[in-house]
């Protein structure tokens, strides 16, 4: 990112998939999306590197990208580095969709609650926001109803994000993650990847009724972008955005990270 800054290129913050495949060990597998990352804290000149570079890295991306997905990290009560009001926000009210991740923490819930409705009366369209629960105890259950009303806008009670299912903590994508794999298919994570997937996309693949066992197991988004890699990875922030285009196949998919936000 701080190169696409400096050079005044978006293109040079997208890292391409053989230079990501190049840099792993070899075990792991070929990947099949790009990445373009954060600068370090040691280039964080946010004069430089500032939201209209990262609105630029994005928009570049949608031009070669099937989906583009962007982890925004922790979004905080105030906005200090710009990028949530400047991209995210514009983003979400214009056409992109957005994934919300809380715990089953109080502090948590109510933290993502007053964020989600911020964004609402910010203008972002209810219906394209989706949010999950994260870390559930296994075997623990939620009731769809009661968490759907706890997520509503306090004063209209117009639902603020569609649930789309709880994520069971579960040691293996911790260990997969650990050694650089891409941990997608797991029970514990696959269906929420593929509601989520196949509300965005619409595409049959992500379908999550392939989860019934009573039908035949499909490779779902990331086995085609790990090129049959089986390996590891789960994500850890409060909110994921992204776009998604049109068939027929999934290309590169570069991730902008926002750091900070």
């Amino acid at each position: 990112m701080y190169e696409a800054a400096l050079r005044g290129d978006p293109r040079m913050a997208i890292i391409t998939p053989d230079r990501l495949t190049a840099a792993r060990h070899v075990r792991l597998g070929k990947l099949g999306f790009a990445l373009a990352m954060a600068p370090p804290e040691t280039m964080l000149d946010t004069d430089q590197v500032n939201a209209g570079v990262y609105r630029d890295v994005i928009e570049e991306a949608r031009t070669v990208a099937d989906l583009v997905i962007v982890d925004t990290q922790i979004v905080e009560a105030v906005d200090t580095s710009e990028l949530i009001d400047d991209v995210v926000i514009p983003a979400l009210a214009k056409d992109a969709w957005a994934l919300a991740i809380s715990d089953v923490s109080m502090a948590s819930v109510d933290n993502l609650k007053s964020r989600l409705t911020a964004f609402a009366e910010a203008g972002v369209p209810p219906d394209r926001v989706m949010f999950t629960v994260n870390r559930m105890s296994p075997g623990a259950v939620l009731n769809p109803e009661a968490l759907a009303d706890v997520f509503r806008h306090a004063t209209t009670r117009v639902p603020l994000a569609h649930y789309v299912g709880a994520v069971a903590h579960d040691q293996a994508i911790a260990d997969g993650m650990n050694i650089g794999g891409i941990e997608h298919n797991l029970p514990s994570i696959a269906p929420m990847l593929d509601t989520v997937l196949f509300r965005v996309t619409g595409l049959e693949a992500f379908d999550p009724a392939r989860h019934d066992p009573r039908r035949k197991e499909r490779r779902g988004l990331f086995s085609r972008l790990t090129a049959g890699n089986e390996l590891a990875a789960s994500g850890g922030a409060s909110l994921y955005m992204g776009w998604g285009a049109h068939p027929p196949c999934m290309r590169h998919h570069p991730v902008g990270r926002s750091r900070g936000s």
